[in-house]
């Protein structure tokens, strides 16, 4: 039988009526969490489990836009919790310009692109840890070779961000689409 509709409770008087809902707790604990699916005839099933909700994580990722033509974009994460490491993923390219460059500059030092207009769409960066909570993780993206200043926009939470990035040619915020996974 088809399932027909599906009913969660989610121990704090939260409900959801989806099939695969994301619920976030106000406060640390241990909650039973129960599902109820009705299929197309009527029958029903229910199902309960306990889970633990703990204290969310605040790693955060924040970017500062360069002020002048060829000075870097600088971000910084700063890690809450522990990670095993991070990899940072060219998704795409949408320039003109040579030079755009994004690279980890603390506590380790590494590449992504030195001329990202012109690298393959899924070049990776992997940086292996462990990382310590409280570690400051530094990166710069610069477009040395442009007369505007570049920015980035940010977007996501812990553990994914995706960074969209403008090397100053025009406006469109799509120069270099990168995404940011930290691995727990």
């Amino acid at each position: 039988m088809k399932v027909a509709s599906w009913g969660w409770a989610f121990g704090d008087a939260a409900e959801a009526t989806e099939p695969s809902p994301v619920h976030t707790y106000a406060s640390t604990g241990e909650y039973t969490v129960s599902l109820k699916v009705t299929d197309e005839e009527g029958e029903t099933s229910t199902q309960s489990k306990t889970v633990q909700a703990t204290a969310p994580v605040v790693t955060s990722l924040t970017c500062a836009n360069a002020s002048r033509p060829g000075e870097f974009v600088a971000c910084t994460i700063d890690l809450t919790a522990d990670v095993s490491g991070f990899e940072v993923v060219l998704n795409s390219t949408s320039c003109t310009a040579h030079g755009n460059i994004f690279r980890i500059t603390s506590p380790v030092s590494a590449t992504l692109t030195t001329d990202g207009c012109y690298e393959q769409d899924g070049k990776t960066l992997l940086v292996t840890g462990p990382f310590t909570a409280g570690t400051k993780i530094s990166a710069e993206v610069e477009a040395p070779l442009l007369q505007n200043a570049p920015q980035l926009r940010v977007a996501g939470h812990y553990p994914e961000w995706t960074l969209t990035f403008e090397d100053g040619e025009d406006a469109d915020f799509n120069d270099l689409v990168m995404t940011l996974r930290a691995f727990p």
